[in-house]
């Protein structure tokens, strides 16, 4: 049996803190949305949860951290990652096309698809993390389509920075900052014989 990473569980801790956080106020789910995605829905919209386990046509299994519907019409997806490298904008691509595909709509000969807005959570950025990934679809003929990945990372924001964007749903994940910091100090025979500063 193969023991789980430290930063994995570390992730799934943090995982599920914001699944839970996006369950317990409706208004404060508003204003996450709002200030993610720079909408401005009303606090008092209405919220539907929709279900974030699927089967794909090629009967994979596609697993969304958070899917939500706005109003019964505006569709958002957000992914979680702790991991600053991690290549999540083609899961959460292909999270969107698929819920895209089960939304389409036939209007006159013409099949539309219409894709949610999506974004990935980096709890723990670093310098080489992306502030948006572009997905190019390109055709043989030489057209093309992008579609923009974008990211939030909410600790490179100050408590009062994420409490005037109505994002104080993140407010816990700010103690990440100094998550690496504290590592550095975690007590042993030696720093207890012998202190060591933290870097």
């Amino acid at each position: 049996m193969t023991t789980p990473q430290p930063d994995r569980e570390i992730h799934d801790l943090f995982d599920r803190t914001l699944k839970h956080l996006f369950t317990l106020s409706l208004a404060m789910i508003i204003g996450a949305i709002n200030g993610i995605f720079h909408t401005d829905y009303p606090l008092n919209s209405e919220v539907i949860f929709e279900n974030t386990e699927e089967i794909s046509d090629d009967l994979d299994k596609l697993i969304s951290d958070i899917k939500i519907r706005i109003n019964k019409r505006d569709r958002f997806i957000i992914e979680a990652e702790i991991d600053p490298n991690k290549p999540i904008a083609l899961k959460i691509f292909r999270e969107a096309f698929e819920d895209a595909l089960r939304n389409k709509i036939n209007d006159d000969g013409v099949i539309r698809f219409p894709f949610p807005d999506v974004c990935v959570i980096y709890f723990e950025p670093n310098s080489q993390t992306p502030d948006i990934v572009t997905i190019r679809i390109e055709a043989q003929d030489g057209r093309s389509f992008d579609y923009a990945v974008p990211s939030f990372k909410p600790t490179e924001h100050s408590l009062q920075e994420l409490s005037d964007r109505n994002l104080d749903i993140f407010l816990p994940f700010c103690i990440l900052k100094f998550r690496k910091r504290l590592e550095k100090c975690k007590p042993t025979l030696i720093t207890l014989r012998s202190p060591k500063k933290c870097a």
